[in-house]
C-alpha cells in the first residue's frame, strides 16, 4: 500500500473518530448546566494530565522498532505490554502519594474514579500503533471509529438519563474496562503476546521513549497547564468557556499526525541510505499539510462565532476569543510538522531540552499575561511558546541535517499556499455583508471559498499539491459510473 494511500485512509479513520469524539460535548452542554460540565471537564483535564504522565508515549516505540525488525513483532509487543503496566503501577503509587494537593486544585474528589480510569485507560492502548507499523490502515479505520462511537454513546446516554456527572465518568470508566477486555482476548487469539517479556528489548524501549515521552509529559503539560490555572484561580464555570475554547479543529492535528505517523517509518528507512532523502520527504509532507490546514484555518478564524454558538449554544459565546486565539496554533504547529525528522535519526533528547525551554517560556507568560487577562492569557501564552518551541525544533533541524534557513522548507511554497488562503477571504465577507453571519451563510460561502482557494493554488502549480489533486481526481472518478 504506497505512503498516500495510508495517509488517506488513515486521515479519514482519524477523522471520522475525532467527528465522533467532538459530538459528545455538543451534546453534554445542552444536558448539563456550565457548572457540571464544567466538573466533568474538571476531571477529565487532570485524568488526561495523569494518563500522558503514565503513559510517556511508550506506545511509538512500535512505530520505530516493528518497521525495522517485523519478524519481532510479537516481543515488541509484549515488551510494550510489560511497560505500560510498569509504568502503571508507579502512576497509582504517585496518585495516592499527592492526593491531598491533589483535592485543593479541583472541587470535589476524584481520587477513586481518577486511578481506575488510569489504569484501564494505559494499559493494552496500542492496537493502532501496532497496525500502523504493519500497513494496516484499514484495520485503524474501523477500530478506531468504532471505539469512538461506542464510547461517546456511554457518555450521552449516562449523561442524559442520569444528568450526573459522577454517573458519566463512571460510564466511561466502564467503557474502558470493555475495551481492555476487547483487545486482550484479540492478542490472544493472534498470539500477539507472549508470556515472558525479553528484558533486552524493554531496556531498548525504555533507551527510545524516555527522551520522547519526557518530552511528550512536557508537552502536553504545557498545552493542558492553562486549563488547570482557570480552573484553579477562576473556578469550574470559567473552565467550561475555556474548555469549549479551546477546542481546535480536529481535523488539522489528524492530517498532521496521521501523514507524520505513516511518513515517518519510511523517512526512518529514506535516512539509512541518505539522510537527505528523508529530509525532502519530510519537507513534501509538510507543503501538503498546509495546503490541506490554511483554509481550514481562515474559515473557522472567520465564522468562529458562528461555530460556537451553533455548535455549543449561546451561552457559551464567551469562548469565541478562546477559540479564534487557539486556531493560531494551526499554522505553528499542525501546518508544519517538526518532529520526525529528529526522531528519524534517534535525536529525542532535543525534545526534552525543547521542552524543557518551552515550559519555563509558557510559565513566564503565564504569570505575566495571567495578571492582565486572566481569561485569554494562558491561551496567548501557549500560543506563544508553541512558536517558540517550532523554532528551536527548526535549528534543531538544520544542526542535524547540516542544512540552512533556505533548506529547512520550501518556503516559497508555503507562503504561496497561506496567500492563496488569504485572497480568498472576500468571498466569506462578501457572503456575511449580504447575508448576515448565519449559519447557511457559513456553509455555503464556505463551500465558494474553497473553490476559489483550490483554483488559486492550481495556478500556482506547486508539485507537491498537483499530485495530491490529480491521485484525488483520479481516484474520484473511479466511483462515477461510466457513460455506456
Amino acid at each position: 500500500m504506497s505512503l498516500l494511500k495510508q495517509s488517506v485512509i488513515l486521515t479519514i479513520a482519524r477523522t471520522l473518530t475525532m467527528a465522533v469524539q467532538f459530538i459528545s460535548p455538543i451534546f453534554l452542554v445542552r444536558i448539563l448546566a456550565p457548572l457540571e460540565y464544567g466538573l466533568y471537564q474538571e476531571f477529565i483535564v487532570y485524568a488526561m494530565l495523569t494518563v500522558s504522565f503514565v503513559e510517556f508515549s511508550a506506545n511509538a516505540n512500535l512505530l520505530y522498532f516493528i518497521p525495522r525488525d517485523p519478524g519481532r513483532a510479537r516481543q515488541y509487543l509484549t515488551a510494550t505490554t510489560a511497560l505500560n503496566a510498569g509504568m502503571t503501577l508507579l502512576g497509582v503509587i504517585a496518585v495516592l502519594v499527592f492526593h491531598g494537593q491533589l483535592a485543593r486544585l479541583t472541587s470535589w474528589d476524584i481520587t477513586r474514579p481518577l486511578l481506575i480510569y488510569l489504569v484501564t485507560y494505559v494499559n493494552l492502548d496500542y492496537l493502532e500503533m501496532y497496525w500502523i507499523a504493519t500497513h494496516r490502515s484499514i484495520n485503524v479505520l474501523c477500530y478506531g471509529l468504532s471505539m469512538a462511537v461506542l464510547r461517546s454513546a456511554v457518555v450521552i446516554a449516562t449523561a442524559y438519563y442520569s444528568n450526573d456527572v459522577l454517573t458519566v465518568i463512571y460510564g466511561i470508566i466502564l467503557f474502558q474496562v470493555a475495551k481492555c477486555l476487547f483487545v486482550a482476548g484479540y492478542l490472544m487469539k493472534g498470539r500477539l503476546l507472549s508470556l515472558r517479556p525479553d528484558p533486552a528489548i524493554i531496556k531498548a524501549q525504555i533507551r527510545f521513549v524516555l527522551p520522547l515521552g519526557a518530552a511528550g509529559v512536557i508537552l502536553y503539560f504545557n498545552n493542558e497547564v492553562s486549563k488547570v490555572i482557570v480552573n484553579a484561580q477562576l473556578g469550574a464555570i470559567a473552565l467550561a468557556m475555556y474548555a469549549i475554547g479551546s477546542r481546535q479543529i480536529p481535523i488539522t492535528s489528524i492530517v498532521r499526525a496521521s501523514v507524520s505517523d505513516v511518513v515517518f517509518p519510511e523517512i526512518v528507512r529514506l535516512n539509512a541510505s541518505d539522510p537527505k532523502a528523508g529530509l525532502a520527504l519530510w519537507k513534501r509532507t509538510n507543503v501538503v499539510q498546509t495546503f490541506m490546514i490554511v483554509p481550514i484555518f481562515f474559515c473557522a478564524f472567520y465564522y468562529a462565532d458562528v461555530i460556537i454558538t451553533t455548535l455549543f449554544t449561546r451561552q457559551y459565546e464567551e469562548a469565541v476569543p478562546i477559540f479564534r486565539i487557539y486556531l493560531l496554533l494551526m499554522f505553528f504547529k499542525d501546518g508544519i510538522e517538526m518532529g520526525a525528522p529528529l526522531r528519524a535519526i534517534h535525536r529525542n533528547r532535543v525534545f526534552i531540552y525543547g521542552n524543557i525551554l518551552s515550559l519555563v517560556v509558557n510559565v513566564g507568560l503565564l504569570y505575566l499575561l495571567f495578571r492582565v487577562y486572566p481569561f485569554y492569557g494562558p491561551a496567548a501564552a501557549l500560543v506563544l511558546t508553541t512558536f517558540a518551541l517550532q523554532v528551536f525544533l527548526g535549528l534543531q533541524i538544520m544542526r542535524a541535517y547540516h542544512a540552512g534557513v533556505t533548506e529547512l522548507f520550501f518556503w516559497r511554497k508555503h507562503l504561496y499556499l497561506t496567500g492563496a488562503g488569504l485572497a480568498g477571504v472576500p468571498v466569506l465577507l462578501i457572503g456575511e455583508l449580504l447575508f448576515g453571519g448565519k449559519v447557511w451563510v457559513a456553509v455555503v460561502f464556505g463551500a465558494f471559498y474553497a473553490i476559489v482557494y483550490l483554483l488559486i493554488v492550481r495556478l500556482l502549480r506547486i508539485g507537491e499539491v498537483d499530485t495530491v489533486l490529480a491521485r484525488s481526481l483520479d481516484r474520484a472518478r473511479r466511483f462515477i459510473p461510466r457513460a455506456a
